[in-house]
């Protein structure tokens, strides 16, 4: 699994962050299998659930907010890539 964050600035307010995320279930076919009916749609809702509520936290003005919540969520861009 390999898990990724790039950012782009577009002006002096407005930054996209792009998550990418690329795994591969091992188990060979019954891995294959997991991906396509678990894996992918489980990790598309995490990733836009904490890109949710970090989005939340930089647009609130918080300088540096303070982040201890493990159900957090996070999005601010998510490209999906099928």
């Amino acid at each position: 699994m390999r898990h990724e964050h790039s950012f782009t600035q577009l002006d002096h307010q407005t930054t996209i962050m792009v998550d990418t995320l690329t795994f591969e279930a091992p188990l060979g076919v019954f891995g294959w299998i997991a991906e396509r009916i678990v894996l992918k749609r489980y990790m598309t809702a995490f990733l836009e659930s904490r890109n949710q509520k970090l989005k939340t936290i930089v647009e609130s003005g918080y300088e540096r907010p303070a982040y201890n919540d493990q159900r957090a969520n996070m999005n601010i861009e998510i490209h999906k890539n099928d």
